[in-house]
């Protein structure tokens, strides 16, 4: 038998919630219900397991259930980069590793060519923009960082664009960075807004449940995943709870959950200036991974992300709250300190999942049992996928690319872990303090 401890309690909504609210809802579960198939969570991974499941399977039953509202989770709570090059660059540039590196990049880019697909027939409505992303750097260390990035991108033969100062000050209004490289593939999208619409564009074989947590799952066959309403029995259980995985099978899980931090602003005024008018839209990431990204939105807001803090119990004090939202004005006053007072209009936190040398967790870890989480839209999107033809018993190149990078190293235990977690995140934040 496999428990869950309590659920992750939200501070806030997302502002991509509030900017675009939902058009439907969907049931609890309130009866005992019977399927082939069931996937709990209703992020990127179990959306993208169960529109596998049922394009391979037209005829078998499936139930996807989550313990709260579609989107309210950290699918739908990031700062909507659907990336097309890795979000992180190992530090030997991909010299050596070209062509496992151009592998990678082909798997993201199938990712969302699928998702742009299912956005053109169903018509979603996403804030889609095709207009690829910016890897900036602030100061030394930044730079040092954007280094190892542009010398992935050449051994990888990537399209890319190198801005100076001056120039990037022209671009987005701010001569806060002093260096930026510019790469074309990146969807900037409302993730919430995208996830609500690809749920509604699901097959009808496919139930969807929300607000239902899970708290036990028993193994064997059938597989019984048990809620407040009901129990779903089912041939195979598939766990895509994201950061949520290690309430249900521990530290075996091998993650260290964190949380980062989001704000949206009102929209800027006319006299504000943060970006020429032929470039109104734009997104920046930056070079080192604790920095801070950010979005100019197309009604004239803001987006800002930035902060990690170690979330033990899947939260974080309320003066960690209280601190991360500080940080988030003070990176916005310091890349437009002209614009006057930019006001935040919605503020919130999401958890994230990272790991010791791996890109995410994947695998059967129990009879009927199968689990994969990552953090990023096109890797965990990718998980979900090949969850499913594990699953299903397939096998292929793209498998064995998950499963590859799918072993992460073990961790401290308790306490000792979280200690080690948190002072390592302070100094890595410290490290980047210009980024930020």
């Amino acid at each position: 038998m496999i428990t869950s401890s309590a659920p992750p309690r939200q501070f806030s909504p997302s502002g991509w919630s509030l900017l675009q609210p939902r058009s439907r809802s969907y049931p609890r579960i309130s009866t005992d219900i019977d399927c082939d198939f069931c996937v709990v969570g209703a992020g990127w991974s179990g959306l993208a397991a169960v529109h596998r499941l049922a394009t391979s399977n037209p005829d078998s039953r499936i139930v996807l259930v989550d313990g709260g509202a579609i989107g309210s989770g950290a699918g739908g709570s990031n700062s909507g980069f659907l990336f097309d090059v890795p979000f992180v660059f190992s530090d030997d540039a991909y010299k050596g590793r070209e062509d496992e590196g151009r592998f990678e990049i082909r798997l993201y880019r199938d990712v969302i060519n699928g998702i742009r697909k299912l956005v053109k027939s169903h018509n979603i409505e996403c804030g889609w923009s095709e207009i690829g992303q910016y890897h900036v750097a602030a100061g030394k260390q930044g730079e040092r960082d954007l280094g190892v990035i542009e010398k992935s991108l050449m051994n990888l033969g990537e399209e890319h664009v190198v801005y100076g100062g001056l120039e990037i000050a022209d671009r987005l209004g701010t001569d806060y960075y002093t260096r930026a490289i510019h790469t074309p593939g990146t969807v900037q999208i409302n993730p919430f807004a995208l996830l609500n619409g690809i749920v509604t564009s699901l097959p009808e074989s496919i139930s969807v449940y929300e607000n239902s947590p899970v708290h036990t799952i028993d193994e064997d066959r059938p597989v019984r995943v048990r809620c407040d309403g009901g129990t779903v029995s089912a041939g195979r259980c598939l766990v895509t709870s994201n950061t949520h995985l290690r309430a249900f099978i521990g530290s075996s899980a091998n993650l260290i959950p964190l949380m980062t931090f989001a704000a949206i602003t009102k929209p800027i005024g006319p006299k504000q200036s943060v970006g020429r008018q032929d470039n109104s839209i734009w997104g920046v990431v930056p070079s080192s991974l604790f920095g801070t990204s950010m979005r100019r939105l197309g009604d004239d807001r803001l987006l800002v992300r930035n902060t990690y803090a170690f979330a033990a119990d899947y939260n974080v004090p309320e003066r960690i709250w209280a601190r991360a939202q500080d940080r988030l004005r003070v990176s916005l006053q310091r890349r437009f300190p002209d614009a006057g007072n930019i006001e935040i209009e919605h503020t919130w936190g999401g958890l994230v999942s990272t790991f010791r040398d791996a890109k995410g967790f994947f695998g059967q870890i129990d009879k009927g049992i199968f689990a994969a989480t990552a953090s990023g839209m096109p890797v965990s999107i990718l998980y979900g996928q090949q969850l499913a033809e594990l699953v299903l018993g397939n096998d292929s190149e793209t498998l064995g690319f998950v499963r590859r990078y799918s072993n992460p190293g073990r961790l401290l235990p308790d306490p000792w872990f979280g200690m080690f977690a948190s002072s390592g995140l302070a100094l890595q934040q410290i490290r980047a303090c210009r980024e930020i």
